[in-house]
């Protein structure tokens, strides 16, 4: 959708927002499937029910499952992205690196 007044391959804001929103419901999506995955859940089953030591602080008790690599930056959902984590360590890491 290109618009015939701006310069060549450059795009209106209105259309600009468009394409915006189609790359938001794409990375949604991806991030939905990622926590469906079954190699996911059985490690996260594991880690609620054997309370590892969390990757982030060196607490045990970890409740939850952090991906090192954050898919947001490129990361992949496999064995080893995950880690586990307290869910307040993984908050407050967030989309960052450790």
């Amino acid at each position: 959708m290109v618009c015939a007044k701006p310069s060549v391959g450059s795009y209106c804001p209105e259309h600009q927002r468009a394409r915006d929103r189609v790359k938001e419901a794409s990375r949604d999506q991806k991030k939905r499937a990622a926590y469906r995955d079954e190699g996911y859940m059985a490690y996260r089953r594991w880690v609620l029910k054997t309370k590892p030591r969390c990757h982030l602080c060196g607490i045990y008790g970890a409740d939850s499952v952090d991906h090192i690599i954050p898919l947001s930056k490129g990361g992949r959902n496999e064995r080893n992205n995950w880690a586990p984590a307290h869910r307040t360590c993984n908050f407050r890491k967030g989309d960052g690196s450790p």
